[in-house]
């Protein structure tokens, strides 16, 4: 009974399955960032964002932002951004509210 039991329960038996749990999880793990890289791109292709790439000059460094711009194209332009996590559409109201006198971005 101990030679039955020294045999099953071997050091190399025991890291012999971790070492294949080990390996499904990083494949379970590979296939589902594949996976979500996919559906990403074509949601992204389906879905596009509106608005379009600016290109603004700080400080002599030329920045790329995308923006939504809204109104007269004349006068001061309003440019809005949203933070704490929030998106554009958080502040779609108060946007379209000062779209009728102002450029809003």
């Amino acid at each position: 009974m101990t030679k039955y039991y020294q045999y099953c329960c071997s050091c190399r038996s025991w890291c012999m399955a971790f070492f294949l749990l080990v390996l499904l999880l990083s494949f379970v793990l590979i296939f589902g960032v594949v996976a979500q890289a996919a559906a990403a791109s074509a949601d992204y292709a389906r879905f596009p964002p509106p608005g379009q790439i600016y290109t603004v000059t700080v400080r002599g460094q030329r920045l790329r932002l995308h923006m939504h711009c809204q109104g007269p194209a004349g006068g001061g332009t309003v440019i809005l951004e949203h933070g704490g996590g929030a998106n554009s559409l958080s502040l779609l109201a108060l946007a379209t509210e000062l779209a009728r006198a102002r450029r809003t971005c």
